[in-house]
This record gives C-alpha cells, structure tokens and sequence, in this order.
C-alpha cells in the first residue's frame, strides 16, 4: 500500500469517527459501536495510548477492559508498555488486523 493510499484511508478513518462524533451529539446516540471506534481510531496511527481510547470508546472502566480483552484474545489487538514511559500502556493494531480493516475503508473511500 503507497502513501497516498495510507492517507486516504487515514482521513477516510478520521472522517467516519468525525461523523460518529456528530450524530450522537445531535441524536444521543453514537452510530458506531465502541468496538468500531476504536478500530477506526488506531487506523491512521501506529499506537494509541490506553487513556486516548477509553476517551473515545466513551464505555465505563469495566465495559471497556473487557473490549480491550476480547480484542487481545481475537488477536485484533496488542496491548503493551510504552517504551519512553512505562506507566502508559500503548494499544496497536495487529498486522493481519490492520490489512484487513485497510482493504475494507479504502474499498468504501
């Protein structure tokens, strides 16, 4: 995949979330489940930190550990220190995970 690509499926990912963000604003009601929103969120980035997606998730402490537990356990995810600051653990999509979830939003971009 060349960069161009990468970056439209970049702004295709950060548009759709944008999108998300609006209707439940307007409707009280996300569009995307929290399992969608956070794949869309760690598309367009190597790592997000464990604190950013539970932000965006928007699921209570519970709820959204175990999302991240069945991610780890479906292999969608991994979940590891950050190596500059060891108090932050860093949440990345696997490699088959990303290929997959690439196809998919650059077929419906």
């Amino acid at each position: 995949m060349n960069a161009l690509t990468i970056n439209k499926t970049a702004r295709t990912a950060n548009k759709w979330l944008e999108a998300d963000q609006i209707i439940a604003e307007r409707f009280g009601k996300a569009a995307f489940n929290a399992e969608f929103r956070l794949l869309l969120l760690l598309l367009p980035v190597e790592c997000v930190s464990i604190k950013q997606a539970f932000l965006q998730c928007a699921l209570s402490n519970r709820a959204f550990y175990l999302l991240i537990l069945a991610l780890k356990e479906r292999k969608i995810i991994t979940v590891a220190p950050d190596s500059k600051d060891r108090r932050v653990k860093l949440i990345r999509l696997e490699p088959q995970a990303r290929a997959h979830l690439d196809a998919i939003v650059s077929h419906l971009a």
